[in-house]
C-alpha cells in the first residue's frame, strides 16, 4: 500500500493519500483529497488494484467539485454522470500514461468474468443507452442502432466537465423520448386487440348506464364536497414526509455524497428516468466482496512542520518567570530551608554520580579500545632512539579510535497531578541524571510535559493547520534543565522544584512557614505523554543535528498512564460552509488508527479501543523514526507507607493476571524486594525500570561502622549486610549506564 500510495501521488501530481476504509466502493473525495478503497474480504489482483487506483487518480486530476453540484441541481442521476465522467477521465488518463492501458484492460476483463456488471448471459441490445455506453467504454462490447451510435461517438469526444453535463442532459431527453415511443407502440398494439372485445361489451354497458346515471350524479356531489379536505390532507402528508427523520438523514447523505466521486452511485442522489443498471449491479457486487466485519480505519498524519520554539518553554524564560511570579513570595525561612535541602541532596548523591561516571567511562572506553588500531606516525620516537643498534622500530605510534561516539540525552518528565506524591523521588532521579551529564560533559535537556499551558486558541503559532494531521493544542514542554545552563542557574532551578514538591505534599518548614503558592500554568495537570511522543522525533532530530549527537538517549520518567492523543483536523460544516475543525475523539472507539510520519514515512497502527496501547505503538514508531537512539523508561510506581508496587501495576505492565500467572507475579515481587527495581520489556521501551516509591538508586549505603567490643562474627555480619546493600543500590545504576554507554 505504501508503494501504491507513492505512485498515486506521483500520478496525481499532488499530495493525495490512498486509504482503505469501510466504504461502499472505490471513490475520491475532492475536498479532503483522499483516494478511498474498500476493505475487501480477499486479496485482489494487482491489475484490479491498479485499475481502482488509476481510475480514482484520474478523478483527482480532472473532476471538479462543482460538477457534482451541477448534476444534482439539474435532476440528473448520479450514475449517468458517473458513467460519462468515467469514460472521459479514463480516456484522458490512458493518453497521459500509456502504460496504464494494460491495467484498465486486464482489470475490466477480470470484473466481467466475475460478472460485476450483471451482463453475463444477457442480450446487450436490450440495455438502455447509458448501460450500453458503460459496457462499451469499459470492455469494448456492444451493438448499437444508428441513433445510439451518435451518442457513442459523442462520448468519445468529451473534453470538459461541461461537455459531460450537456451530454448527460441530452441522454436523459433521448431516453425519455424513446420510452414514450415504446409506450405508444404498446398502447396501439393493445388497442387493436381490444376493439372487438369493446364492441361486444358496448351493448350491455348501454343497458346498465341508464340505471346508474342517477346514482353517479349523487356520488359526484359527495366527491366535490370532500375533495377540498382530501387535497389539504395530502399536502400535509407530503410536507410531514419531507421533514421526517428518515428523509432528513437521506438529505444529509446526499449532501455528503456530493464531495465524492467514484465508480458507482446509481440512484443515490436523484430520482431520474435514466439510471444505469450495470452501475447498480457493480455496486452490489462490490458490497458482496466488502469485508463488513472489518473494523473501520482512521488515517492521520503527524504534523510535517512544528515550531519547537513555541512548543518548548526555554529555561531562561522559565527562570525569569519564577523570579517575578514565584520567588518574591518566598518567606525567608522557606528559601533557606529549600537551599539546605538542595545542598544535602547534592552531597548525599556525590558517590552515586561518581559511580555512574566511572562505569560510563569504563564501558565506553572498553568498547572503543576493542576496535582501536595502532599505526606509525612517521616521526622518530626520541625515547627509543638510543636503542637503534638492536631495535628497528624507532617511530612513534598513534592509536586510532574508530566510531568514537558523541553522546546526548533528552529526559521527559511527567508533570501530572498523580506525580504529587512521587515527585520528590522522581526529582531525585532527574537531578542525578543532570549531575551525571554535567560530569561526563554530554549535551542534555530535561523537558516536563504539561497540559496546563494554552496557546490562546491560536494553534497556528505551533504548526500549520492541515487536514488529517494530529493536533496537540494542550501540550507544552517546560525546559527545566539544559547543558547550556550555568551551575548557578541549574542550582536555582533545582531549589525551586524542591519548593514545588513541598507545596504538593503540604509540607511546612515549621508552624509559621507554609510553602509558596505555585503559578497556575506551572502546576501539575494531565498526562500528555502520548502527545509528547508524537513530537519526540522532531525534538530529538533537532537536538541531534544542533549538537552533532551520534548516540542519543531518550529517558522518560513517569508514574502513570498517558491520556490518549485522539484528535485531528477534519472537514466540518458550519452554517452551510466547510471549515477545518478537530475530529471527534469518540471515533477511536470504533476504528483503527493508521498513523503516518510524513517526514520518515514510518507507519504504525493503533487499535483505538485500547487507550493504554497507544503509548506502546508510539514508542514503536519512535524506534523506527530513530533506530540508533535508545529509549529508557523510569516508572515510579510505589504506593502507601512502604512505597510498594501494587499487584495491579505488575499485572498491567507485564500483561499478567495474578490468578492465572501467580508464579510470574510472585517472581517480579521478589525482584522488587531484593533488587529495588524490576525491568519490564513489554511496554515498548528498550528497558522500562519499575521502581518502588522511595527506592534510592544511589550509593547511599553509608559508612561501615562497628559497635564497641563487637565480636568477629558480628563484624562479619555487618560487613556482609553493608556489601549486600551496596550491591542492591547499584543494580539500577549498572543497568542504566550499560544501556546509555
Amino acid at each position: 500500500m505504501t508503494k501504491k500510495s507513492t505512485i498515486a501521488k506521483l500520478l496525481a501530481e499532488e499530495d493525495i493519500h490512498v486509504v482503505h476504509k469501510k466504504a461502499d466502493t472505490a471513490s475520491f473525495d475532492v475536498k479532503t483529497r483522499e483516494l478511498v478503497l474498500p476493505i475487501f474480504k480477499d486479496e485482489i489482483s494487482d491489475n484490479l488494484y491498479d485499475l481502482f487506483v488509476c481510475h480514482e487518480v484520474a478523478h483527482a486530476l480532472w473532476t471538479p467539485l462543482d460538477m457534482l453540484e451541477a448534476i444534482r441541481h439539474q435532476g440528473i442521476d448520479h450514475s449517468v454522470m458517473n458513467v460519462l465522467e468515467d469514460a472521459r477521465i479514463e480516456k484522458m488518463f490512458m493518453q497521459k500514461y500509456p502504460g496504464s492501458v494494460k491495467n484498465f484492460k486486464e482489470g475490466y476483463k477480470e470484473l466481467i468474468e466475475k460478472d460485476f456488471f450483471g451482463i453475463n448471459n444477457k442480450d446487450l441490445s436490450t440495455l438502455n443507452i447509458i448501460d450500453k455506453i458503460n459496457i462499451f467504454y469499459k470492455t469494448g462490447l456492444g451493438e448499437f442502432t444508428a441513433e445510439e451510435q451518435v451518442f457513442i461517438d459523442a462520448v468519445g469526444q468529451l473534453k470538459t466537465p461541461e461537455d459531460v453535463i450537456s451530454l448527460a442532459a441530452k441522454l436523459c431527453e433521448y431516453h425519455k423520448k424513446t420510452e414514450e415511443e415504446k409506450q405508444k407502440q404498446q398502447q396501439g398494439a393493445s388497442g387493436q386487440s381490444n376493439e372487438k372485445q369493446d364492441g361486444e361489451k358496448e351493448e350491455s354497458q348501454s343497458q346498465s348506464s341508464s340505471s346508474n346515471e342517477q346514482k353517479g350524479d349523487q356520488e359526484k356531489e359527495e366527491q366535490s364536497s370532500g375533495s377540498g379536505q382530501e387535497d389539504k390532507d395530502k399536502e400535509e402528508e407530503k410536507s410531514s414526509a419531507s421533514t421526517s427523520p428518515q428523509n432528513v438523514e437521506k438529505k444529509d447523505e446526499t449532501e455528503k455524497s456530493t464531495s465524492t466521486v467514484g465508480t458507482s452511485g446509481a440512484g443515490k442522489s436523484e430520482n431520474s428516468d435514466l439510471q444505469s443498471s450495470t452501475d447498480s449491479s457493480y455496486q452490489k457486487a462490490i458490497d458482496a466482496h466488502n469485508n463488513v466485519d472489518a473494523r473501520d480505519r482512521t488515517y492521520v498524519r503527524l504534523p510535517k512542520k512544528i515550531n519547537l520554539d513555541q512548543l518548548i518553554w526555554d529555561f531562561a524564560s522559565i527562570e525569569k518567570f519564577l523570579m517575578t511570579e514565584y520567588v518574591p513570595n518566598h518567606q525567608e525561612r522557606f528559601a533557606e530551608q529549600i537551599e539546605k535541602e538542595y545542598q544535602k541532596l547534592f552531597n548525599d548523591n556525590k558517590k552515586a554520580v561518581s559511580y555512574m561516571v566511572k562505569e560510563f567511562e569504563m564501558k565506553k572506553s572498553a568498547d572503543l579500545y576493542k576496535r582501536a588500531s595502532v599505526s606509525k606516525t612517521g616521526t622518530l620516537d626520541m625515547n627509543k632512539l638510543h636503542t637503534y643498534q638492536y631495535n628497528e622500530d624507532l617511530f612513534a605510534k598513534m592509536t586510532t579510535m574508530p566510531g568514537a561516539t558523541n553522546h546526548g540525552m533528552i529526559m521527559f518528565l511527567d508533570w501530572s497531578g498523580s506525580m504529587a506524591d512521587n515527585m520528590e523521588y522522581t526529582l531525585h532521579q532527574v537531578f542525578n541524571l543532570v549531575w551525571f551529564c554535567q560530569r561526563v560533559k554530554i549535551p542534555y535537556q530535561v523537558l516536563a510535559f504539561s497540559d496546563r499551558f494554552n496557546y490562546d486558541n491560536d494553534y497556528k503559532k505551533l504548526c500549520p493547520i492541515k487536514l488529517g494531521e494530529v493536533c496537540t493544542p494542550e501540550l507544552k514542554l517546560f525546559e527545566f534543565f539544559s547543558h547550556k545552563q550555568t551551575k548557578k542557574q541549574t542550582q536555582f532551578m533545582m531549589t525551586q522544584l524542591l519548593g514545588f514538591q513541598k507545596t504538593w505534599r503540604s509540607r511546612r518548614i515549621d508552624w509559621s512557614t507554609w510553602p509558596t503558592y505555585i503559578p497556575r500554568i506551572m502546576n501539575l495537570g494531565g498526562t500528555p505523554l502520548n502527545h509528547t511522543l508524537m513530537h519526540a522525533h522532531k525534538i530529538g532530530s533537532a537536538f541531534q543535528e544542533k549538537w552533532k549527537i551520534q548516540k542519543l538517549n531518550f529517558v522518560f520518567l513517569t508514574d502513570g498512564d498517558s491520556h490518549t492523543c485522539d484528535t485531528y483536523f477534519t472537514l466540518k460544516e458550519n452554517d452551510g460552509e466547510d471549515y477545518i475543525g478537530i475530529g471527534d475523539s469518540w471515533l477511536r472507539q470504533t476504528t483503527d488508527w493508521h498513523i503516518t510520519d510524513p517526514v520518515t514515512n514510518v507507519k504504525v497502527v493503533w487499535e483505538g479501543q485500547s487507550y493504554r496501547g497507544q503509548t506502546a505503538v508510539l514508542l514503536e514508531m519512535l524506534k523506527k523514526q530513530m533506530p540508533d537512539a535508545s529509549i529508557t523508561g523510569f516508572f515510579v510506581a510505589g504506593q502507601g507507607r512502604q512505597g510498594r508496587v501494587p499487584v495491579r501495576v505488575i499485572e498491567q505492565k507485564y500483561g499478567l493476571c495474578h490468578w492465572k500467572n501467580k508464579n510470574e507475579v510472585v517472581a517480579i515481587q521478589k525482584e522488587l524486594r531484593e533488587k529495588k527495581v524490576a525491568v519490564c520489556k513489554q511496554q515498548g521501551y528498550d528497558e522500562y525500570y519499575i521502581l518502588p516509591r522511595g527506592a534510592k538508586d544511589d550509593d547511599s549505603e553509608g559508612e561501615l561502622t562497628f559497635k564497641e567490643n563487637m565480636r568477629a562474627a558480628g563484624m562479619a555480619r555487618e560487613f556482609l549486610k553493608h556489601a549486600t546493600k551496596k550491591t542492591v543500590n547499584r543494580q539500577l545504576l549498572n543497568k542504566f549506564i550499560q544501556k546509555v554507554a
